[in-house]
């Protein structure tokens, strides 16, 4: 029932969503809550440089910005990459939340808006490590 008031909301044009609202997609407060292991060494950061870059550029890009290759394609199908680099999407986000995205993906009406790394980087240490870069991204928008 609530799914068709939304869509008849949506339709009448009397409920506006965001093209990155994530209201769907919030991880459990027990998720939210963990803190990142792994301290931001330049081993560390390097190693969360090359699995993003392996893993979440295609989509999100080079900088973060949600511009990658597949960005237009992912956008026509379900929903456009977050753009890592806003700070108010670093600052909604704790470390754990960042975490568990990374690690249980998202999927909306069956559709794959983000796929879950937790085969491709089985390493929850590796996927910390990934966290860690990702915080990074706002940094270097913010500095230019």
């Amino acid at each position: 029932m609530r799914a068709h008031t939304t869509a008849l909301l949506l339709a009448l044009g009397l409920l506006a969503i965001p093209a990155a609202a994530d209201e769907n997609w919030t991880a459990p407060e027990a998720e939210k809550a963990k803190v990142n292991p792994i301290a931001s060494t330049e081993r560390d950061m390097s190693r969360g440089r090359s699995l993003y870059r392996q893993h979440c550029e295609l989509c999100h890009g080079r900088e973060g910005r949600g511009d990658g290759p597949s960005a237009k394609l992912h956008a026509r199908n379900t929903r456009p990459p977050q753009d890592l680099t806003r700070p108010e999407i670093q600052a909604n986000m704790t470390d754990g939340e960042i975490f568990w995205k990374i690690g249980t993906g998202f999927r909306e009406n069956r559709k794959i808006v983000m796929p879950a790394f937790v085969d491709e980087i089985p390493s929850p240490d590796d996927r910390w490590r990934v966290v860690l870069f990702v915080r990074t991204l706002e940094k270097k928008e913010a500095s230019r």
